[in-house]
């Protein structure tokens, strides 16, 4: 049997990319409002569609900003620090609105981006235009806020990889993971019964393993018990690589929760994305705790 699919997998390595299956991307649709489910005042609510990627692709991104006035809320001690961030699948500008919004509530001025192929930045998603697009929507994000000193990055999912990709060629301060990927070589081995290149399958490698060991600044890894979709070993795997590196760093296994609802208070609904019920306060204190520490003055 393993000869047999280790057959099927070579006959058909020269035809086959699953990459779309990595980067999963959502366009926006004709007429969708990519700020109807906003609870940030028009007046604080920031959209650009012209911030230029290495090849000349235009990345769109959002950012929630502060001023002080009726309808702002959290820290503003916190306003001058500023957090991008990195979405995973299946997303856009549109609809992650729920988890950007809530670090915004604490103080913080968070920007969340669209690489090529999401929302509505053109192009055809692959690891090195990605990978280009977080860096000119970082250089920009650095520049509004008054220098890289003043930036964190949060990736979720897949936005893991794209914020640490970033973060191992130019370490910011701190840096949060939620529900970490690991490497595509990591989800080839787990998936088949064979041992085989990941190149056989994707052009991407997207391979945290590797990229958490260039990375230098403070670091938060957050992972679901219950994760059935990416696996909690892969976050224990990347955290126990930081060693060494990342300092300090801390990891946070949240009993019961999966895929959909670490930040949630009620993980006991699977598919709590937009945490129904309210955030838990430990994800508050950790995510403060890693900005706030770093990024503070």
């Amino acid at each position: 049997m393993r000869a047999l699919v280790l057959l099927c997998v070579v006959l058909c390595s020269g035809c086959l990319n699953l990459d779309f299956f990595v980067f999963g991307t959502r366009p926006a649709r004709p007429g969708e409002d990519r700020f109807e489910r906003s609870t940030v005042p028009a007046r604080l609510r920031e959209y650009r569609d012209d911030i230029e990627s290495a090849d000349g692709v235009k990345v769109t991104l959002y950012v929630a900003g502060h001023d002080g006035q009726e309808g702002d809320v959290g820290d503003p001690r916190r306003n001058r620090i500023g957090l991008l961030y990195c979405h995973g699948q299946s997303s856009w500008i549109g609809n992650v609105h729920g988890r950007v919004e809530e670090l915004w509530k604490l103080g913080y001025t968070v920007a969340v981006f669209d690489p090529r192929g999401y929302g509505e930045t053109q192009g055809r998603a692959t690891e090195v235009g990605v990978a280009a697009d977080v860096d000119a929507a970082r250089a920009w994000f650095e520049t509004r806020m008054g220098g890289a000193d003043n930036v964190g990055l949060y990736g979720r999912s897949l936005g893991t990889a794209l914020c640490l990709g970033s973060a191992a060629k130019r370490s910011p301060k701190a840096l949060a993971l939620e529900s970490t990927i690991g490497a595509l070589q990591d989800f080839v081995n787990d998936s088949l019964a064979v041992d085989a290149p990941s190149e056989w399958l994707f052009d991407s490698v997207m391979d945290n393993n590797a990229n958490v060991q260039k990375y230098t600044g403070a670091l938060l890894v957050m992972h679901g018990t219950a994760d059935d979709f990416v696996q909690p070993k892969y976050s224990q795997k990347v955290f126990d690589l930081s060693e060494g590196h990342a300092s300090p760093r801390s990891l946070w296994l949240v009993v019961g929760a999966t895929h959909s609802n670490v930040p949630c208070l009620d993980v006991s609904k699977p598919d709590n994305n937009d945490c129904e019920g309210g955030i838990n306060p430990e994800y508050f204190d950790r995510v403060t705790g890693l900005f706030d520490t770093a990024l503070g003055r």
